[in-house]
Formats: structure tokens, sequence, C-alpha cells
């Protein structure tokens, strides 16, 4: 009797280390997803870093630094001055927060984090309910494979395609600007950088027509709108009518311009009210003497617009009174222009930084006696 007694227990003390080291394994898988995953998902990327400065030959540099947070969708972007941002330094800089991409981002992540949950939970000891658990891992890892596959391809796709674009503009003599296009996962991860698919896109043009001719220029428009982030687009010449401007600017429904420049002695602006097409430009720069108040009008109506610049333009106060009712305007610059402070007391009521000729810079007398000369209004 105590040798049937030994031998029935003995499987039972035999399944105590599996179960021991079916635990720890799968406390270890979930742990080398989730952790990627909550990086992934919440810290920084910095997407773009320029503007360095040293005050002397042993100061520290600073620099403008852009950051975005959240995957699959951004929650939250920083712009940086300073001496060097990190990923996890979520108050830094000037933020801006998107609270409907927040709640996105954590569905997603409380979602992928219950399913790897659930999938390492612990087995139960009969055969079928072992065998089950390995068909829905199967399942799961495939469909997860497939899609992380589907999702770089599709990118290196369109980074083929930015690039033939960019070979072809720049041979034309047009100067264009590299960003990374591939799946933000991807770059958060490091893995861009040891890996053989760099995925490069266009970032910014500067497009110059007297390097096209009129049927280049014309089969230029479609090839900008294939581009999938293109941010920047500087139109500095001269020669481009208010025409092409508008043409070029409703070739796409939806551009992901945030920076848009434009430097034409002959834009009056009223050609523009077609173009519903930059829902996210966030700066504009235009120097046009032709442009006036008509024409400032259809801009003021580009409701995202943070920063404007005009220059040798022909506005008067009214002007000035559209573009206080901007709702997220920020800061405009009036300098190349005939308005006046006077002009501008109520964009300081509505706590928009503004520059003119008279705000350009002041002289004030230091402590020590000597003259100073103060820039803006600070």
């Amino acid at each position: 009797m105590e040798d049937v007694a030994t031998n029935t227990s003995s499987p039972v003390q035999l399944k105590s280390p599996r179960r021991l080291l079916s635990r720890c394994l799968s406390v270890g898988l979930f742990l080398l997803i989730a952790l990627p995953l909550t990086w992934v998902c919440f810290a920084g990327d910095m997407v773009c870093q320029g503007g360095i400065t040293v005050f002397s030959s042993g100061g520290r540099p600073q620099y403008s630094q852009d950051w975005e947070h959240g995957w699959p969708y951004v929650f939250l972007n920083r712009n940086y001055n300073g001496y060097g941002s990190s990923p996890l330094a979520f108050g830094e800089g000037r933020l801006k927060l998107y609270w409907g991409c927040l709640l996105g981002d954590l569905f997603v992540y409380l979602t992928i984090l219950g399913t790897l949950a659930w999938l390492c939970r612990g087995q139960r000891p009969d055969d079928r309910m072992r065998f089950s658990f390995t068909l829905r891992t199967a399942l799961v890892g495939v469909t997860l494979f497939c899609l992380v596959t589907a999702n770089v391809a599709n990118s290196c796709l369109q980074s083929q395609r930015e690039e033939e674009i960019r070979r072809q503009l720049s041979s034309a003599g047009q100067v264009v600007g590299p960003r990374y296009i591939g799946p933000r996962w991807y770059s958060r991860l490091g893995l861009n950088e040891f890996t053989p698919w760099k995925m490069e896109g266009i970032e910014s043009i500067n497009l110059r027509s007297t390097e096209l001719g009129e049927m280049q220029l014309a089969a230029v428009y479609p090839k900008l709108a294939e581009l999938s982030q293109l941010s920047i687009l500087k139109l500095h010449d001269k020669t481009f009518s208010e025409e092409e401007i508008a043409l070029l600017l409703t070739a796409r429904r939806r551009w992901p311009i945030r920076q848009l420049s434009i430097s034409n002695m002959n834009l009056t602006g009223h050609l523009l009210k077609d173009v519903q097409s930059l829902p996210a430009v966030e700066e504009l720069s235009i120097s046009s003497a032709a442009l006036d108040d008509e024409g400032f009008a259809v801009i003021s109506q580009w409701t995202s617009l943070e920063s404007i610049s005009i220059r040798k333009a022909a506005i008067t106060a009214k002007s000035v009174k559209l573009a206080a009712e901007m709702p997220n305007l920020r800061e405009i610059n009036f300098y190349d222009t005939d308005i006046s402070d006077a002009d501008c007391e109520i964009l300081k009521r509505r706590n928009i930084k503004f520059l003119t000729r008279a705000s350009a810079f002041s002289v004030e007398t230091a402590p020590d006696g000597s003259l100073r000369f103060v820039f803006g209004e600070d």
C-alpha cells in the first residue's frame, strides 16, 4: 500500500516544477512584449532638430526639437528649445495634447495587453486545453506577423515612390529635404538604425519654377500630391502666378503641410479662397506687395494657423482685426508693412504676440549708462 501511495503521488510532484517553469515562461513572454509596447505607445520620438546655437566656445549648444508621443496615434506634440530633451520628458517644451488620440492609444494599448495576458495565462493540466492554447497562440502570432510585415512593406513601397520623386525633383534643380516615413513603432524601437530598410521620404521642398519648363511644372503637381509626409513647402520663385499656386494647393484634397512659405510679389490671396486642402498648416509666411485686406480675409479662414509672417503687403488695420479673431493664432509678424503698434492693441488684449517696425527694437539705457538695443516686445 505504501508503494502504491508513493507511485500515485509522483506525477503530482513532477508537475509542480513544470507548472513553475510554465508560469515563469508566461511571465517572461508577457514582459518581453509588454515593456517594448509601453515604450512604443508612450515614449517620445524626435522627428526634427535644428537651430543649434553655441553662446561661447565652451558653452553648451541649444537645440530646437520637435517630439511626437503616441502610437498608433500621436496624442502629444512637443516643441522644445534648450539643451536637449528626452523621450520621457512629457512636460518639457510647448505642448499640444490631443485627448481623442490619447483615448485611442490607451484603448489599443489595453486591448493588446489584455490579449497578451489571455494568451499567457496558466494552462490547465488536460491535454485538450494545452492544444487549444497552442493553436490560439499560433493564430494570434501569425496574424500579428502578417500585420507587421504588411505595415513595413507598405512603408517601403511608399519610400521607393518618394525616392524616385526626390531624384526627379533634385535633377530638375529643386531643393528637397528627406524624412523618415516608416512606422512609428519601427523607429521607436531603433530598428531603422541597423536594418537595411531606411524608409525615407520627402519632408520639405523649395520649389522654383525657373528651373522647370511649363510642361515640367504641370507634371510636378500630381507628384507632390503623392508625398505622404510633406510638411514644409516653400514657393520662393517670383515667376509663380497666383493661378499656379492655387492649382498646386488644390492638387490634393488634404495636404500634410505644416509650414507654407510663399514669396511672390503678385499674390493677392483672392484665388486662395477655394483652397480647403490645408487642415494641418500651422505656420504661414507670405511676402507679396499685392496682398491686401481681402486676401488676408481668405487666409484668416485657415483656423489651424498659429504663426503668420506678412511682409511687404498692402494691408491695413482691418487685417489686424481679422487676425485677432483667429482661434489658434499665437504670433504674427507685420514688420515689413505699414501696420503700427496702435493698430495692434486688439492683439495685445488677446495675448497674441506681434511684431511691427516700431516694436522690432528699441533703445534703452542700461544701469551702467550704456545704450542697449532691445528686440521685440520683451
